[in-house]
């Protein structure tokens, strides 16, 4: 009575199914990772590997110390009476760069009476929120001078830093990427997949923090440019409130300071807007600054002859002065350490820590 039930597999054909569906996955992901680990030509854990100690973070580009007070520079010397703070992202913080290679320490061996202290964090950028941070660092250590490296990407609309901008859909997603992220450099299968996902949508004009690249289209997003830099002068009025002079160093795309880069980044499919390589960004943004702001234009940090930027760029290697293939992404705007000492140089021959205003080789639209 009853017979044979069969097999596990015959009486559960579905899970079987799944199950043998997910072993071939599984066997698949396995290959694909360890050819990956065999061929791959960048490192995937190059902006996301890090071995920390109480005083260092070791990330592959260079070390990044840590001080008592948790920010990213050695020991400051708060007994010194003039103080300058470095704000901004990811290049402040040294990203391609390390310690002691960055535009900070460049400076501050032209400048040894300053006590200079990187105050830079990784994706940080200008809201209100950020700049009330500022205010009140520059309290705490009693800032005499400032300067905020701002990077293209930092070029968002007001509305961003609100949240209105952010559907529900995209804070989900970020959610799951956030989750997912600790396999980014542990699993090259991860890291190359997040890596093509995130190549798609540069191609598709989406920028580092999700929205729409606008540093790249200037005309079209002129309003966006005229909201970020009333953010810094508010950043300006702030300091100023606090004692602090504060002065603007605009940084450069690579593909602004190399032929190569150009050409290189077009033939990847990144599209910008006529007259972006030749500063289009860095001249309509310029006149909303405040007249009596400093701004310094670091494209010409890269350029020998003012009158003949295009010589400079046909030298200006692709990868020479900027991240190039390091790591799991494209990056045109994080300097190498050549390239933070060209920054750094070119500061301190426009005498960074005494300018008043600049407007760089006589940009009419700079003022």
């Amino acid at each position: 009575m009853g017979g044979s039930k069969g097999s596990w597999f015959s009486r559960h054909p579905v899970l079987a199914l799944v199950g043998f569906n997910l072993l071939v996955f599984a066997l698949l992901a396995g290959v694909a990772e360890i050819a990956l680990r065999l061929f791959i030509s960048y490192n995937p854990g190059f902006y996301a590997s890090v071995r920390a100690t109480d005083t260092e973070l070791e990330h592959p580009y260079g070390i990044i110390k840590i001080n008592s007070h948790g920010f990213p520079d050695d020991e400051w010397a708060l007994s010194r009476p003039r103080r300058i703070g470095y704000f901004g992202d990811s290049v402040t913080y040294g990203v391609g760069a390390g310690y002691p290679y960055r535009i900070s320490e460049i400076v501050e061996a032209a400048y040894p009476d300053y006590e200079h202290l990187n105050l830079g964090g990784i994706g940080l950028s200008v809201s209100n929120a950020e700049i009330g941070h500022a205010a009140k660092l520059a309290r705490r250590f009693g800032l005499t001078d400032a300067i905020y490296l701002f990077n293209l990407n930092d070029i968002l609309p007001d509305q961003a830093f609100s949240g209105e901008l952010r559907p529900t859909s995209l804070r989900m997603r970020d959610q799951v990427v956030n989750y997912l992220d600790w396999l980014r450099g542990r699993s090259y299968l991860y890291t190359s997949l997040r890596t093509q996902a995130k190549n798609l949508l540069r191609r598709q004009g989406i920028g580092f923090h999700g929205y729409s690249a606008y540093e790249f289209e200037p005309r079209k997003y002129e309003s966006i440019l005229r909201e970020t830099a009333g953010r810094i002068n508010h950043f300006h009025e702030v300091m100023a409130e606090n004692g602090v002079r504060l002065s603007i160093v605009i940084l450069p795309y690579e593909m602004q300071i190399s032929l190569e880069a150009q050409e290189t980044y077009a033939d990847l499919g990144i599209v910008w807007e006529d007259g972006f390589i030749e500063r289009g960004t860095q001249q309509v943004i310029a006149p909303f600054f405040a007249p009596d702001l400093p701004v310094v234009d670091a494209y010409w940090a890269f350029i020998d002859d003012p009158q003949e930027p295009e010589s400079s760029r046909g030298r200006n290697g692709l990868g020479e002065f900027f991240v190039y293939n390091k790591g799991d992404k494209l990056d045109w705007n994080h300097p190498n350490r050549a390239g933070h000492r060209r920054i750094g140089e070119y500061l301190v021959r426009r005498d960074i820590l005494s300018l008043e205003s600049d407007a760089p080789h006589g940009d009419s639209a700079s003022r």
